[in-house]
Order: C-alpha cells, then structure tokens, then sequence
C-alpha cells in the first residue's frame, strides 16, 4: 500500500505546487493591473487638462485672427486716405 500513496502523494504535491505559483502570478499581474489603471487615470486627466489649454488656445487664435482683420482693414482705409491726398496735391 505503500508504494501506492507515495505517487499519489506526488502528484497532490506537485498540483499544490502549481497551485501556490499560479497563485503568486497571479498577485503579481493584479499588482501590475492596478499600475496599469493608475496610469490610465493620470493620462485621462491629463488629457482633460489638455483639452482645456486647447479650448483656450483656439480662442487666442480667434481673437487675433479678429484684430489681424481689423487691422487689415485699417491698413486699406489708410491707403485710401494715401491716395486722396496725394491726388490732392
């Protein structure tokens, strides 16, 4: 009978074994999972961020893109003034 529970005893042994290393891989992929998730909420917020700055910097180019046409403007009723003058004179 011996001789019987001995490979039964090895082959429990090695399941068991298996087992505790499928346990600490395991433990270390949630490890990395949780890595993983915290960077993914960093790089949400900071695309929320950055979302803002653009929002913000489209708004600057709106702007100047208003005063570059009002001086364009300006600058054309200048040379009409210009011609005037010199037609004046």
């Amino acid at each position: 009978m011996q001789n019987e529970k001995e490979p039964t005893s090895l082959a429990t042994k090695a399941l068991l074994d298996r087992a505790e290393d499928c346990f600490a891989l395991a433990k270390s992929h949630h490890v990395q999972a949780e890595k993983q998730h915290e960077g993914a909420s960093r790089q949400l917020a900071n695309a929320a961020a950055q979302e803002g700055i653009a929002a913000n910097q489209h708004q600057n180019a709106d702007k100047l893109e208003s005063k570059a046409k009002a001086l364009e403007r300006l600058g054309h009723s200048l040379e009409a003034d210009a011609v005037k003058i010199a037609g004046r004179f």
